[in-house]
């Protein structure tokens, strides 16, 4: 074992800061059940058999969008996938998109 003389304390701790950031990554979060005050999301690429609790406020204030808009918002976030328990996943930085609005199916008619 060496000794390392000299060492700056600021620098292992960035290279750890660094080594931690790369570990994270940004998976895909389908919404189980909403709510006003708290909602279940399930991470597919996670744990896909585990709802995780989030605050309804925090998705509203991520993604800057409704309730009604966040109800059918396709969502995703950045996570530690290498987390054993819900409270080391560190989620964070939430994006939603809206699914597009359903019309009528190219290349057919409606018949009235």
């Amino acid at each position: 074992m060496g000794v390392l003389i000299g060492g700056s304390p600021g620098l292992v701790e960035s290279v750890a800061t660094v080594a931690a950031r790369i570990a994270e990554r940004r998976v895909s979060a389908q919404l189980l059940r909403f709510g006003t005050g708290t909602c279940q999301v399930v991470l597919p690429e996670w744990r896909p058999a585990i709802a995780v609790s989030v605050p309804t406020e925090q998705l509203q204030r991520s993604t800057g969008m409704s309730l009604e808009e966040l109800r059918t918002a396709l969502l995703s976030v950045v996570i530690n996938p290498e987390a054993v328990h819900d409270r080391e996943l560190g989620l964070r930085d939430w994006q939603a998109e809206v699914p597009a609005a359903r019309g009528r199916r190219r290349g057919r008619r409606q018949v009235r």
